[in-house]
């Protein structure tokens, strides 16, 4: 999660260096068999912020679920008095992509 690889202090003295700007991509694709149901599927999400942005969106049919998700950071460094705008950004990022899907056979 971005919340304990970048954002794990309640607050900074000194700038935080993310490094180059970076964009990652993933698309899950859950087959299931006849009979069974959705219990609980993610929800579509877009977090826009001067730090980044990450979108998830997700597509049922004909017992499949795909979730396909993107993130980018914009920024390479936060600096002290950003970190908490930045760490509720990554929170709100890290709930939209940990979201699981869910199933009753």
């Amino acid at each position: 999660s971005l919340m304990t690889s970048v954002a794990a202090l309640s607050a900074r003295k000194t700038d935080l260096v993310l490094g180059a700007q970076s964009i990652s991509s993933e698309e899950r694709v859950t087959s299931f068999p006849a009979g069974a149901t959705i219990v609980r599927a993610p929800s579509a999400a877009k977090i826009e912020s001067p730090f980044g942005v990450a979108t998830v969106d997700v597509k049922r049919e004909n017992g499949r679920v795909t979730v396909s998700s993107k993130f980018q950071l914009t920024k390479s460094r936060v600096t002290p008095s950003e970190y908490k705008a930045f760490r509720d950004f990554c929170e709100k990022v890290d709930a939209a992509l940990e979201q699981r899907l869910v199933l009753r056979f």
